[in-house]
Protein backbone atom coordinates (compact mmCIF):
# COMPACT_ATOMS: atom_id res chain seq x y z
CA UNK A 1 0.00 0.00 0.00
CA UNK A 2 1.00 3.63 -0.85
CA UNK A 3 0.13 6.67 1.10
CA UNK A 4 -0.14 10.06 0.06
CA UNK A 5 -0.59 12.96 2.22
CA UNK A 6 -2.30 15.91 0.55
CA UNK A 7 -0.75 19.32 1.33
CA UNK A 8 -3.72 21.72 2.98
CA UNK A 9 -3.39 25.21 3.94
CA UNK A 10 -4.53 24.90 7.38
CA UNK A 11 -3.37 27.67 9.85
CA UNK A 12 -2.92 27.28 13.32
CA UNK A 13 -3.81 30.94 15.27
CA UNK A 14 -2.04 32.19 16.60
CA UNK A 15 0.97 30.46 15.91
CA UNK A 16 0.38 31.12 11.97
CA UNK A 17 2.01 27.77 11.58
CA UNK A 18 0.75 24.74 9.98
CA UNK A 19 -0.19 21.57 11.97
CA UNK A 20 1.91 19.34 10.44
CA UNK A 21 5.21 21.84 11.84
CA UNK A 22 3.55 21.69 15.31
CA UNK A 23 4.90 19.19 18.03
CA UNK A 24 2.73 16.26 19.39
CA UNK A 25 4.86 14.72 22.26
CA UNK A 26 8.02 16.99 21.52
CA UNK A 27 7.70 15.64 17.70
CA UNK A 28 6.91 17.63 14.68
CA UNK A 29 3.06 16.07 13.75
CA UNK A 30 4.43 15.47 10.23
CA UNK A 31 6.81 12.99 11.52
CA UNK A 32 4.42 11.23 13.81
CA UNK A 33 2.19 10.63 10.74
CA UNK A 34 4.73 8.98 8.65
CA UNK A 35 5.80 6.91 11.78
CA UNK A 36 2.01 6.33 12.08
CA UNK A 37 1.45 4.90 8.18
CA UNK A 38 4.49 2.60 8.58
CA UNK A 39 3.82 0.99 11.51
CA UNK A 40 0.56 0.10 9.79
CA UNK A 41 2.20 -1.33 7.05
CA UNK A 42 2.33 1.39 4.21
CA UNK A 43 5.40 0.77 2.43
CA UNK A 44 6.16 4.00 1.19
CA UNK A 45 4.44 8.24 2.10
CA UNK A 46 4.51 10.69 0.02
CA UNK A 47 3.51 13.93 0.35
CA UNK A 48 1.62 16.02 -2.53
CA UNK A 49 0.31 18.80 -3.49
CA UNK A 50 -3.03 18.19 -5.54
CA UNK A 51 -4.63 15.24 -6.66
CA UNK A 52 -3.09 14.62 -10.31
CA UNK A 53 0.06 13.78 -8.20
CA UNK A 54 -1.80 11.17 -7.01
CA UNK A 55 -1.02 8.27 -9.37
CA UNK A 56 -0.44 4.90 -7.92
CA UNK A 57 -3.09 2.66 -6.43
CA UNK A 58 -4.61 1.06 -4.30
CA UNK A 59 -3.28 3.60 -2.07
CA UNK A 60 -4.14 6.02 1.07
CA UNK A 61 -4.89 9.06 0.79
CA UNK A 62 -4.87 11.48 3.92
CA UNK A 63 -4.68 15.49 4.27
CA UNK A 64 -2.08 16.28 6.25
CA UNK A 65 -3.75 18.13 8.95
CA UNK A 66 -5.15 15.22 10.76
CA UNK A 67 -3.47 13.45 13.68
CA UNK A 68 -3.85 9.37 13.43
CA UNK A 69 -3.03 6.47 15.20
CA UNK A 70 -1.46 3.28 13.78
CA UNK A 71 -4.40 1.01 14.71
CA UNK A 72 -7.16 3.19 13.56
CA UNK A 73 -5.12 3.40 9.85
CA UNK A 74 -4.49 -0.54 10.06
CA UNK A 75 -8.33 -1.35 11.71
CA UNK A 76 -9.61 0.54 8.53
CA UNK A 77 -7.49 -1.00 5.90
CA UNK A 78 -8.81 -4.42 7.10
CA UNK A 79 -12.30 -3.79 7.53
CA UNK A 80 -12.91 -1.48 3.26
CA UNK A 81 -12.97 -4.20 1.31
CA UNK A 82 -12.55 -1.48 -1.65
CA UNK A 83 -12.64 1.96 -1.95
CA UNK A 84 -13.96 4.00 1.47
CA UNK A 85 -13.66 7.01 3.65
CA UNK A 86 -12.50 6.78 7.43
CA UNK A 87 -15.05 7.34 9.86
CA UNK A 88 -14.87 6.08 13.79
CA UNK A 89 -17.72 4.69 15.70
CA UNK A 90 -19.65 6.88 18.43
CA UNK A 91 -17.31 6.27 21.53
CA UNK A 92 -16.21 8.02 24.61
CA UNK A 93 -13.09 9.23 22.51
CA UNK A 94 -15.09 10.78 19.91
CA UNK A 95 -17.87 12.02 22.12
CA UNK A 96 -14.94 14.20 24.41
CA UNK A 97 -13.14 15.04 21.30
CA UNK A 98 -13.55 19.25 20.85
CA UNK A 99 -15.59 21.01 18.55
CA UNK A 100 -14.73 23.27 15.32
CA UNK A 101 -12.84 20.15 13.65
CA UNK A 102 -15.01 20.76 10.35
CA UNK A 103 -15.30 16.97 9.34
CA UNK A 104 -18.27 15.31 7.62
CA UNK A 105 -20.74 13.11 10.12
CA UNK A 106 -22.70 10.08 9.68
CA UNK A 107 -25.70 10.73 12.12
CA UNK A 108 -23.00 10.82 15.39
CA UNK A 109 -20.19 9.33 13.91
CA UNK A 110 -17.17 11.56 12.46
CA UNK A 111 -16.18 10.76 9.20
CA UNK A 112 -12.20 12.53 8.30
CA UNK A 113 -10.63 13.11 4.90
CA UNK A 114 -8.73 9.72 4.92
CA UNK A 115 -9.81 7.48 2.07
CA UNK A 116 -8.48 4.24 0.84
CA UNK A 117 -8.57 4.38 -3.54
CA UNK A 118 -8.39 1.94 -5.89
CA UNK A 119 -8.03 3.42 -9.09
CA UNK A 120 -8.26 6.96 -10.91
CA UNK A 121 -11.82 7.28 -10.95
CA UNK A 122 -12.04 7.10 -7.37
CA UNK A 123 -10.48 10.18 -6.90
CA UNK A 124 -13.54 11.76 -8.68
CA UNK A 125 -15.92 10.60 -6.19
CA UNK A 126 -14.12 11.32 -3.08
CA UNK A 127 -16.94 12.94 -1.15
CA UNK A 128 -19.64 10.00 -1.92
CA UNK A 129 -17.27 6.91 -0.98
CA UNK A 130 -18.81 5.07 1.69
CA UNK A 131 -17.99 5.29 5.16
CA UNK A 132 -16.43 2.21 7.20
CA UNK A 133 -16.45 3.00 10.39
CA UNK A 134 -13.76 1.95 12.60
CA UNK A 135 -14.10 0.36 16.41
CA UNK A 136 -12.83 1.94 19.20
CA UNK A 137 -10.21 0.10 21.81
CA UNK A 138 -10.15 2.28 24.64
CA UNK A 139 -10.30 2.53 28.57
CA UNK A 140 -13.07 4.99 30.07
CA UNK A 141 -12.48 7.03 33.25
CA UNK A 142 -15.23 9.28 34.29
CA UNK A 143 -14.54 12.20 36.42
CA UNK A 144 -17.40 12.98 39.09
CA UNK A 145 -17.36 16.92 39.41
CA UNK A 146 -19.60 18.29 42.01
CA UNK A 147 -23.13 19.05 40.98
CA UNK A 148 -22.55 22.43 41.41
CA UNK A 149 -20.32 22.41 38.52
CA UNK A 150 -22.59 20.50 36.50
CA UNK A 151 -25.86 21.64 34.27
CA UNK A 152 -28.56 19.55 35.72
CA UNK A 153 -28.59 16.80 33.97
CA UNK A 154 -25.51 16.48 32.25
CA UNK A 155 -23.21 13.85 32.59
CA UNK A 156 -19.47 13.95 34.38
CA UNK A 157 -16.89 13.95 32.11
CA UNK A 158 -14.98 11.03 30.67
CA UNK A 159 -11.15 10.46 30.04
CA UNK A 160 -10.87 7.84 27.28
CA UNK A 161 -7.10 6.06 27.03
CA UNK A 162 -7.65 4.84 23.30
CA UNK A 163 -5.26 3.10 20.84
CA UNK A 164 -7.92 4.06 17.64
CA UNK A 165 -7.61 7.91 17.54
CA UNK A 166 -8.02 10.49 14.49
CA UNK A 167 -8.28 14.02 15.16
CA UNK A 168 -8.12 16.97 12.38
CA UNK A 169 -5.60 19.70 13.55
CA UNK A 170 -7.05 22.97 12.59
CA UNK A 171 -7.44 24.46 16.35
CA UNK A 172 -5.17 25.68 19.34
CA UNK A 173 -7.37 23.12 21.30
CA UNK A 174 -7.13 20.39 18.52
CA UNK A 175 -3.04 20.78 19.27
CA UNK A 176 -3.34 20.53 22.98
CA UNK A 177 -5.64 17.69 22.97
CA UNK A 178 -4.12 15.35 20.82
CA UNK A 179 -1.33 16.24 23.25
CA UNK A 180 -3.10 15.46 26.22
CA UNK A 181 -4.44 12.55 24.87
CA UNK A 182 -1.14 10.76 23.46
CA UNK A 183 0.09 10.62 27.35
CA UNK A 184 -2.53 8.04 28.09
CA UNK A 185 -2.37 6.62 24.61
CA UNK A 186 1.05 5.47 25.30
CA UNK A 187 -0.15 2.97 27.80
CA UNK A 188 -2.83 1.76 25.68
CA UNK A 189 -1.21 1.25 22.62
CA UNK A 190 1.42 -0.27 24.50
CA UNK A 191 -0.98 -2.60 25.72
CA UNK A 192 -3.13 -3.49 22.89
CA UNK A 193 0.10 -4.28 21.22
CA UNK A 194 1.86 -6.62 23.40
CA UNK A 195 -0.55 -7.52 26.58
CA UNK A 196 1.41 -9.87 28.00
CA UNK A 197 4.55 -7.81 27.57
CA UNK A 198 2.80 -5.08 29.13
CA UNK A 199 1.45 -7.03 32.14
CA UNK A 200 5.16 -8.07 32.74
CA UNK A 201 6.35 -4.30 32.43
CA UNK A 202 3.60 -3.37 35.35
CA UNK A 203 4.21 -6.02 37.95
CA UNK A 204 8.17 -5.41 37.60
CA UNK A 205 7.65 -1.21 38.10
CA UNK A 206 5.37 -2.30 41.03
CA UNK A 207 8.43 -4.28 42.52
CA UNK A 208 11.25 -2.26 41.66
CA UNK A 209 9.76 1.14 42.78
CA UNK A 210 10.33 -0.33 46.51
CA UNK A 211 13.72 -0.15 45.72
CA UNK A 212 14.49 3.05 43.17
CA UNK A 213 11.88 5.94 42.99
CA UNK A 214 12.31 6.37 39.18
CA UNK A 215 11.97 2.40 38.21
CA UNK A 216 9.90 2.11 34.63
CA UNK A 217 10.52 5.85 34.29
CA UNK A 218 12.10 6.15 30.84
CA UNK A 219 14.44 8.91 30.80
CA UNK A 220 17.50 10.42 29.08
CA UNK A 221 20.94 10.81 30.27
CA UNK A 222 21.81 14.03 32.63
CA UNK A 223 18.99 14.07 34.58
CA UNK A 224 18.73 15.25 38.03
CA UNK A 225 16.07 14.62 40.31
CA UNK A 226 15.62 15.38 43.59
CA UNK A 227 15.79 12.94 46.03
CA UNK A 228 11.79 14.75 47.82
CA UNK A 229 10.57 14.88 44.11
CA UNK A 230 7.88 12.65 42.99
CA UNK A 231 7.49 11.19 39.63
CA UNK A 232 4.98 9.19 38.43
CA UNK A 233 4.11 7.35 34.82
CA UNK A 234 6.23 10.30 32.89
CA UNK A 235 8.63 10.15 30.62
CA UNK A 236 11.83 12.53 30.82
CA UNK A 237 14.34 14.07 28.10
CA UNK A 238 17.87 14.41 28.82
CA UNK A 239 19.55 16.86 31.02
CA UNK A 240 15.90 16.84 33.03
CA UNK A 241 15.67 19.12 36.14
CA UNK A 242 13.13 18.72 38.69
CA UNK A 243 13.46 20.25 42.09
CA UNK A 244 12.86 19.54 45.89
CA UNK A 245 9.21 18.70 46.33
CA UNK A 246 7.91 18.63 43.06
CA UNK A 247 5.41 16.44 41.84
CA UNK A 248 5.32 14.98 37.79
CA UNK A 249 2.37 12.90 36.89
CA UNK A 250 1.88 11.69 33.62
CA UNK A 251 3.63 14.29 31.88
CA UNK A 252 6.19 14.03 28.98
CA UNK A 253 9.00 16.26 29.54
CA UNK A 254 11.37 17.15 26.76
CA UNK A 255 15.32 17.77 26.53
CA UNK A 256 16.87 20.43 29.25
CA UNK A 257 12.95 20.88 30.69
CA UNK A 258 12.99 22.19 34.38
CA UNK A 259 10.54 21.68 36.94
CA UNK A 260 11.06 24.23 40.12
CA UNK A 261 10.77 23.35 44.07
CA UNK A 262 7.03 22.42 44.89
CA UNK A 263 5.85 22.99 41.55
CA UNK A 264 3.23 20.65 40.15
CA UNK A 265 2.99 19.26 36.06
CA UNK A 266 0.20 16.85 35.85
CA UNK A 267 -1.09 15.32 31.96
CA UNK A 268 0.95 18.20 30.48
CA UNK A 269 3.91 18.05 27.87
CA UNK A 270 6.43 20.22 28.45
CA UNK A 271 8.95 20.95 25.10
CA UNK A 272 12.60 21.17 25.32
CA UNK A 273 14.23 23.98 27.69
CA UNK A 274 10.68 25.00 28.75
CA UNK A 275 9.94 25.67 32.68
CA UNK A 276 7.62 25.20 35.33
CA UNK A 277 8.23 27.73 38.52
CA UNK A 278 8.36 26.97 41.83
CA UNK A 279 5.05 26.20 43.45
CA UNK A 280 3.47 26.46 40.30
CA UNK A 281 0.73 23.90 38.94
CA UNK A 282 0.57 22.76 35.42
CA UNK A 283 -2.66 20.96 34.71
CA UNK A 284 -3.65 19.33 31.33
CA UNK A 285 -1.60 21.88 29.23
CA UNK A 286 1.55 21.98 26.73
CA UNK A 287 4.17 24.17 26.63
CA UNK A 288 6.66 25.08 23.60
CA UNK A 289 10.05 25.07 23.16
CA UNK A 290 11.76 27.52 25.92
CA UNK A 291 7.84 28.62 27.27
CA UNK A 292 8.01 29.55 30.72
CA UNK A 293 5.03 28.90 32.98
CA UNK A 294 5.50 31.56 35.92
CA UNK A 295 1.86 31.42 36.64
CA UNK A 296 0.50 29.96 40.00
CA UNK A 297 -2.12 27.66 37.90
CA UNK A 298 -1.82 27.01 34.65
CA UNK A 299 -4.98 24.70 33.12
CA UNK A 300 -5.88 22.84 30.03
CA UNK A 301 -3.74 25.71 27.76
CA UNK A 302 -1.00 25.99 25.34
CA UNK A 303 2.12 28.40 25.75
CA UNK A 304 3.63 29.57 22.31
CA UNK A 305 7.54 29.09 21.91
CA UNK A 306 9.64 31.10 24.50
CA UNK A 307 6.01 32.54 25.53
CA UNK A 308 6.26 33.72 29.45
CA UNK A 309 3.42 33.86 32.10
CA UNK A 310 4.48 35.64 35.55
CA UNK A 311 2.93 35.29 38.80
CA UNK A 312 -0.36 36.97 39.41
CA UNK A 313 -2.60 35.69 36.84
CA UNK A 314 -4.34 32.56 35.52
CA UNK A 315 -4.65 30.81 32.18
CA UNK A 316 -8.22 28.98 33.27
CA UNK A 317 -12.12 29.55 32.30
CA UNK A 318 -15.08 27.75 33.61
CA UNK A 319 -18.63 28.22 32.34
CA UNK A 320 -21.30 27.20 34.76
CA UNK A 321 -23.84 25.18 32.48
CA UNK A 322 -22.64 26.28 29.40
CA UNK A 323 -19.68 26.29 26.71
CA UNK A 324 -16.69 28.17 26.73
CA UNK A 325 -16.27 30.29 23.11
CA UNK A 326 -12.87 30.65 21.32
CA UNK A 327 -11.55 32.58 18.44
CA UNK A 328 -11.88 30.95 14.91
CA UNK A 329 -10.80 33.18 12.13
CA UNK A 330 -12.74 36.19 12.47
CA UNK A 331 -15.16 34.23 14.72
CA UNK A 332 -16.12 33.81 18.26
CA UNK A 333 -17.71 30.15 18.35
CA UNK A 334 -18.55 27.57 20.81
CA UNK A 335 -15.55 25.82 22.07
CA UNK A 336 -17.66 22.34 22.73
CA UNK A 337 -16.43 22.34 26.67
CA UNK A 338 -17.25 24.21 30.17
CA UNK A 339 -13.85 24.05 30.85
CA UNK A 340 -10.51 25.66 28.77
CA UNK A 341 -7.61 27.62 29.30
CA UNK A 342 -6.10 30.26 27.37
CA UNK A 343 -3.16 30.03 24.47
CA UNK A 344 -0.11 32.01 24.19
CA UNK A 345 1.63 32.73 21.16
CA UNK A 346 5.32 32.37 20.51
CA UNK A 347 7.65 35.20 22.33
CA UNK A 348 4.04 36.67 23.90
CA UNK A 349 4.81 38.12 27.71
CA UNK A 350 1.65 38.25 30.72
CA UNK A 351 3.14 40.13 33.46
CA UNK A 352 1.32 40.31 36.79
CA UNK A 353 -2.05 41.18 37.06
Amino acid sequence: MHAYLLRTPTRIAPFGEHPRDLPVLNEPLAAVQARALREAGVAEVERVGDLGAVARFPCLLVHDDLFFTARAIRRFLRLAGGPARLGLEPCAFTRGAPALQEVDREGEAPVYPIWRLDGPGDLARLDALPAVLVPPSEWVRRFELPAAMRAPGTPSPELALSSVRVMRVRHWMHLLRVNTDAIGGIVREGWDAHPLRSLLHFAWVAVARRFHRLAGIPRGRGCRVHRSAVVEASRLGRNVRIGAGAIVQGAVLGDGAEVGEGAQVSGSVLGPGAAVAPNCVVFASLLLDGAFSGHRLTQVSVLGRRALTTGGGYLVDYAFGDEIKVRDGDRIRPAGTPFLGACVGHGAKLGTR
